[in-house]
């Protein structure tokens, strides 16, 4: 706008007047939009989860079909040991009680995760979440599927949206329309399963390579001497003790 004022010797013209730069706030909504995602990782307090995994026990049979008890879910972070007959067969967590990560709606996303005792991801499902789907143009069905390709990937690997595989990488698709849920999504899922079996003496970490080490399925009490290591955080329930 040029802004034009009378005088004696006529009409003297200035300069135009440049737009304000709150009216320019438009321009980078959608990185502002990404920072209120990633400050609010940082002040929103942990969500409470159902208890793990008693609740899910179906879900967690359709994972691992040998499951026939699920343990309690304790232990800092907490997770919960499935037994088959005689064994330990894998352990379930949710993400919301160890990584709750804001997604694109600003609550975490609460998916229960299942791996078996040789350190592959056995099921992922999504339990609770307020992502505004129809708004991003996204189905449960894609949910479904993207959280799907976690199935068979080794708990020790990296996983990464894209990209080429590498050893001790593993690579997934995104969802096309859902960049801040995938990407939140797969943070959750990864930083929960290596936290868990991290706390368990699961995960052997060098900093330069991680490998899973397979815990003894028995417990110190069953099985032949020097089967493997003990459990000493599960022998209290062991099913064969």
């Amino acid at each position: 706008m040029t802004i034009v004022k009378a005088g004696r010797g006529g009409f003297t013209h200035f300069a135009p007047m440049k737009r304000p730069a709150m009216f320019r706030v438009e321009r980078c909504w959608p990185a502002l939009a990404l920072a209120l995602v990633l400050l609010l990782g940082c002040v929103l307090p942990e969500v409470s989860a159902a208890q793990v995994p008693a609740d899910f026990a179906e879900e967690l049979r359709a994972m691992l079909p040998g499951l026939q008890r699920v343990g309690a879910s304790d232990g800092d972070p907490p997770a919960a040991i499935l037994y088959g007959t005689n064994d330990i067969v894998g352990y379930a967590l949710l993400t919301s009680d160890i990584a709750p990560i804001p997604a694109y709606s600003g609550k975490p996303i609460d998916a229960l995760v299942g791996f078996d005792t040789a350190g592959k991801v056995r099921g992922v499902r999504i339990v609770a979440h307020e992502e505004p789907i129809l708004v991003v143009g996204i189905s449960e069905d894609d949910l479904v599927e993207y959280v799907g390709q976690y199935v068979g990937l080794r708990v020790a690997d990296e996983v990464r949206i894209g990209g080429q595989p590498a050893p001790g990488r593993q690579v997934i698709d995104g969802i096309s329309g859902a960049t801040i849920t995938a990407m939140v999504l797969n943070r959750s899922i990864s930083e929960s399963l290596r936290k868990v079996a991290l706390a368990r003496g699961l995960l052997v970490d060098d900093g330069e390579s991680r490998r899973f080490d397979p815990p003894n399925r028995y417990g110190s009490c069953c099985g032949p001497s020097g089967s493997g290591r003990s459990l000493p955080w599960a022998l209290a329930c062991c099913p064969c003790c």
